[in-house]
């Protein structure tokens, strides 16, 4: 690799540097800044990263028993990616408190966007100036950008789509030298990532198999190394790492017939009209009318791109001879039509209409479990993101080409800024503290008589979850009142069952400080077993304090 590929890369990163500069700015990558994580999924983020760090090592390593206690699950159930989790855990003692690795990662990802989108580039176009313009372009695509803090949501593991990026770039690649090593990698990082991300990952990779196979150019030997490679890291670091592990069920059975998803398949879904449906990311386009949800399945190109789209069909004369899918890329356009035809489930919308279609069983179980199926519309759009570059950069000479690929990359930014400006006051927040609505100094009092804050009537994701466990994580408490993207839903049942048993039996532990939102009003004051206990409100949450009065401060 001479000094000129060296450099250019380094302009690529630059520019990552850049658009995450522009967009997030420099506050998130205070490492004791957690103000700007205060809301919504932030808050649960960080949440799971702070108990996790607080909690000793136990197995497997991803467990986080203390937040969530009956119905725990690993660090990857709060979203708060093991990626970083696991390795600034070891560095825990050394780390300041508060302490967190978000921002580092949304830098992280901006840098890995623009390198694997200028990667692909290379193998778009032979000039410099083309290649850049096309890394700006992924840089300041609408749903890469939207990941970072969709509408008062932030879901900041899965703006990695640069792994999406880097599995095409393998798929790209047939000729680079251990490829399969690069694949089992590139699979390890996305188990440790978010299993959303694996799935994509995953599937680009069997089509890369399937491709192999039907070129033949591999020695079948080399074929099968891949083929078992792969699967075999993943299972492997999933296995090790436990980012699947669930408390109740056991580190084997987070699948779809124990971890709970509640609601979300054929709601979260694509329009197939989001290509085109700005969803307030443009500053010329008009929004097309979608239901709110349907933001999971937000795949909005930006002008610049669809400009170029324009660029590329007027090129098609020239095109033309170029336009055949050769055999060995059939199996990567039969499975991004699986994705796409996946990301619109089987209530299929364009615009405010919409088609129930039916589907086989085996398949609404696989939607049921991944939930929010509009982001596998993401590889399907990134696809045709290359192909109009593709067609910009072979359809037209060079002078022009570049011209317009330079000036598609300014419409991008200016267009998207009606999105990622809106960012700029979030991720000013700067502060080691968030704001609580826990003001009475029965919190004060309260600290060291408990071991545990938990629900008498258990559930995921109580309005109050936020600051009850901000204060238990500051003495240290476990607590079971959490949100979490995944959890058991026997063992909630079961622990469901046992609270009723304690609440009506007058067996409720009494070394926790109970939350008893649920619990009918008429039968509060049969909870007071001794003169010693408190039940009332204190700022707004309903409790049971067993023994408040009496029990000495540890």
């Amino acid at each position: 690799m001479n000094r000129r590929s060296w450099a250019e890369r380094g302009g690529a990163l630059l520019l990552g540097l850049a658009a995450f500069l522009l967009v997030v700015g420099p506050a998130p990558l205070d490492p004791t800044n957690i103000a700007w994580l205060s809301e919504a999924d932030a808050a649960t983020n960080y949440l799971g990263w702070a108990f996790f760090r607080a909690s000793p090592w136990g197995w497997p390593p991803a467990a986080n028993p203390s937040y969530g206690l009956d119905i725990a699950g690993s660090v990857m159930m709060a979203d708060a990616n093991p990626l970083m989790a696991l390795p600034f855990k070891l560095l825990g003692p050394i780390l300041p408190t508060p302490f967190q690795y978000f921002g580092w990662w949304l830098l992280l990802c901006f840098l890995l966007q623009g390198l694997f989108a200028h990667a692909i580039a290379r193998k778009l176009t032979p000039h410099v100036e083309q290649r850049l313009a096309i890394a700006l372009l992924f840089l300041f695509t609408p749903f890469f950008l939207i990941r970072i803090a969709t509408p008062a949501v932030f879901h900041m593991t899965l703006v990695g789509q640069w792994q999406i990026l880097a599995a095409l770039f393998l798929y790209l690649s047939p000729d680079l030298r251990r490829r399969a090593l690069w694949w089992a990698a590139l699979l390890a990082v996305a188990v440790l990532t978010h299993p959303y991300l694996l799935a994509l990952v995953a599937a680009i990779w069997l089509a890369d198999i399937f491709r192999a196979l039907i070129a033949a150019r591999e020695a079948p030997r080399t074929i099968l190394l891949g083929a078992v490679l792969g699967p075999a890291a993943a299972f492997a670091v999933a296995r090790l790492s436990g980012v699947f592990w669930l408390q109740g069920a056991g580190i084997d059975t987070a699948n779809a017939g124990t971890m709970s998803v509640e609601w979300g398949f054929a709601i979260y879904k694509a329009n197939l009209l989001t290509a085109i449906d700005p969803g307030g990311w443009s500053l010329f386009l008009p929004d097309i009318a979608t239901k709110p949800e349907q933001i999971e399945g937000f795949a909005y190109l930006g002008l610049g791109v669809l400009l170029l789209a324009v660029a590329a069909v007027a090129a098609g004369g020239r095109l033309r001879p170029k336009l055949r899918l050769d055999r060995q890329h059939w199996p990567l356009a039969i499975i991004l039509a699986g994705c796409a035809l996946f990301s619109l489930s089987n209530h299929v919308e364009m615009g405010g209409h919409m088609l129930s279609l039916p589907w086989p069983a085996p398949l609404v179980g696989i939607g049921n479990m991944f939930r929010s199926t509009g982001r596998f519309v993401w590889p399907v759009a990134y696809v045709v993101m290359l192909i109009i570059m593709w067609g910009v950069a072979k359809g037209w000479r060079r002078p022009f080409a570049s011209s317009l690929l330079a000036v598609a990359a300014l419409v991008q930014i200016i267009d998207s800024s009606a999105g990622w400006s809106a960012y700029a006051e979030t991720f000013a927040r700067r502060g080691a503290a968030w704001p609580t609505g826990l003001q009475s100094r029965f919190w004060d009092e309260a600290k060291g008589r408990y071991r545990a804050i938990g629900l008498i009537v258990p559930r995921n994701h109580a309005p109050f979850y936020r600051d009850l466990n901000m204060w238990a994580l500051d003495q240290g408490m476990g607590s079971g009142i959490t949100y979490l993207a995944r959890y058991d839903r026997g063992a909630l049942d079961r622990l469901t069952q046992l609270r009723a048993h304690q609440f009506t039996s007058g067996s409720l532990p009494r070394d926790t400080l109970w939350i008893t939102d649920g619990v009918p009003a008429d039968r509060l004051a049969g909870m007071r077993r001794t003169s010693g206990d408190f039940v009332g409100t204190v700022d707004g949450i309903p409790l049971f304090a067993p023994g408040f009065a009496a029990r000495p401060a540890r």
